[in-house]
């Protein structure tokens, strides 16, 4: 046995000593992916399945599932579903990576986007006006589509029991993260507004249960501002130099481009990364390069973890991309 295993080994190593680079790099990736895949499928017997444990007691019960009940279904499912995903993309790797290699082989470095130095002053005539818009409406008190989240997933809330007895609820760090009973967690806005809100108490020395409304929508003023400015960056990207600062002037003024930038919800977020998605999208399009892919999966995963309904611009901006692999 293991004479037939030494001589498989060095078969196998001969194979890989004749590749060429693109041969070693597929193996190697093959590898990590199978790996990775390994690992997150044997959450099967490190964590209880959704039907044990916490979760099914709470099921029994008739009761409804906590954080730490949803933590262990959605880590457990969300591993599987992730190994399950790796393993496909290991065994189809023969025919994606084909692609993803000769993309990488014509890759030429696409033209610089640069701000020449006569269209500063719109984009920061753009960027003034859209904090003044904003810092308006930021301390305006909190609005009916805040206030769940904000007892929730950003601050917390105080529970007052049939006998009056009061106690307090605070919102954590894995709430923001893994809280989602009403379907309304905008998760990554939930751990901004917590740090904001954290920073603000640091630096007021206030009390764990006293929040700041200004601080509870700074991460979105913060985000809506900055959109301005991508939104610049996808227009001169594409080519529409005379329409960057018109389209940056309209945005910082208009209403509900206003409106969405100082709610503390995730609306902001996804005005911020749906125009870096797009630019990434038609510049990994264009230049072939890694580093556009990645800037486009991150910014669309920022997209759908401020607001599931930005899954409309995953399915807009990945429709291109599926066409182009198949």
């Amino acid at each position: 046995m293991r004479g037939w295993f030494g001589g498989q080994m060095e078969r196998a190593l001969a194979r890989y000593a004749a590749m060429d680079r693109r041969g070693r790099v597929h193996v190697w990736l093959v590898a990590i992916l199978v790996l990775l895949a390994c690992a997150l499928l044997s959450v099967r017997w490190s964590l209880p399945a959704p039907w044990e444990g916490a979760a099914a007691r709470r099921l029994a019960k008739g009761a409804e599932f906590g954080t730490d009940e949803h933590i262990q279904v959605g880590l457990w499912w969300g591993a599987i579903g992730v190994g399950l995903t790796l393993l496909l993309l290991a065994a189809t790797s023969g025919w994606w990576f084909r692609w993803c290699w000769a993309s990488l082989e014509r890759a030429r470095p696409g033209d610089r986007t640069v701000f020449d130095l006569e269209e500063w002053p719109w984009l920061l005539g753009a960027l003034c006006v859209a904090a003044v818009f904003r810092a308006a409406y930021i301390d305006l008190p909190v609005l009916w589509d805040e206030q769940d989240n904000l007892r929730r997933s950003y601050h917390g809330y105080v529970e007052v029991a049939p006998d009056g007895a009061e106690k307090w609820r605070p919102a954590r760090f894995r709430d923001a993260l893994w809280e989602n009973d009403r379907a309304n967690n905008p998760f990554l806005y939930s751990v901004a507004c917590q740090a904001s809100l954290s920073a603000w108490r640091a630096g007021s020395g206030a009390d764990r249960r006293l929040f700041d409304v200004v601080a509870m929508r700074f991460p979105a003023f913060l985000a809506g501002v900055a959109s301005i400015v991508a939104l610049w960056w996808l227009a001169k990207m594409l080519g529409l130099r005379r329409a960057a600062p018109l389209a940056a002037l309209l945005a910082a003024a208009h209403c509900l481009h206003v409106e969405y930038s100082f709610q503390a919800r995730g609306y902001a977020f996804v005005l911020l990364f749906a125009p870096l998605a797009a630019g990434f999208v038609a510049l990994g399009i264009r230049d072939g390069l890694w580093r556009w892919w990645v800037g486009y999966a991150v910014s669309i995963f920022c997209c759908l973890h401020a607001f599931p309904g930005a899954a409309y611009f995953a399915v807009a901006l990945g429709a291109p991309v599926a066409c182009l692999l198949l």
